[in-house]
């Protein structure tokens, strides 16, 4: 066979190769699968962090109405973890739950401290003091992507006791 036989032959074998369409969709839906499964993946996970912050600070809302009420004489961290919990549960180990309350006589005297340096503390003052209220908690998601650590939520309220 010459070599003018051979490159006919290759024309059309690519041409029966260029023409048949079997395996078309299969080819379109491997390219396009791997991107969306990521997108959707990504969605998911970002939706899983907005509820975790949601709950976060429904759960301080609740907590700093307690607190700004008082209905029982003595407020103390444990009623007021249990109340945060109650709404953060499903997103975090609540032991490990970090919460900052402090008070003084004016919203300018109100030292706000670093999230970095957080350490619990207790203090919510009597009637009429004005309460400083921060919580921090790392969430316990199931999915870590590309090494990233599980994520860390804080919210902070300030008011005034009644």
């Amino acid at each position: 066979m010459n070599l003018i036989n051979r490159t006919a032959t290759g024309r059309r074998h690519f041409t029966q190769i260029r023409r048949d369409d079997r395996g078309v969709v299969a080819l379109e839906f491997a390219l396009v699968a791997a991107p969306l499964v990521t997108l959707v993946a990504g969605i998911m996970y970002g939706g899983l962090n907005l509820t975790a912050m949601s709950a976060l600070d429904n759960g301080a809302r609740n907590a700093a109405h307690h607190l700004r009420v008082a209905k029982v004489p003595d407020p103390d961290d444990a009623n007021v973890r249990s109340i945060i919990c109650g709404f953060v549960r499903p997103f975090t180990n609540c032991a490990s739950m970090q919460i900052y309350v402090q008070n003084a006589a004016s919203f300018a005297a109100l030292p706000p401290p670093s999230i970095a340096t957080l350490s619990s503390s207790f203090n919510p003052g009597g009637s009429g003091s004005y309460v400083f209220m921060s919580v921090v908690i790392k969430t316990n998601l199931p999915v870590t992507i590309a090494g990233v650590p599980a994520p860390v939520f804080s919210s902070t309220i300030v008011f005034r006791n009644e």
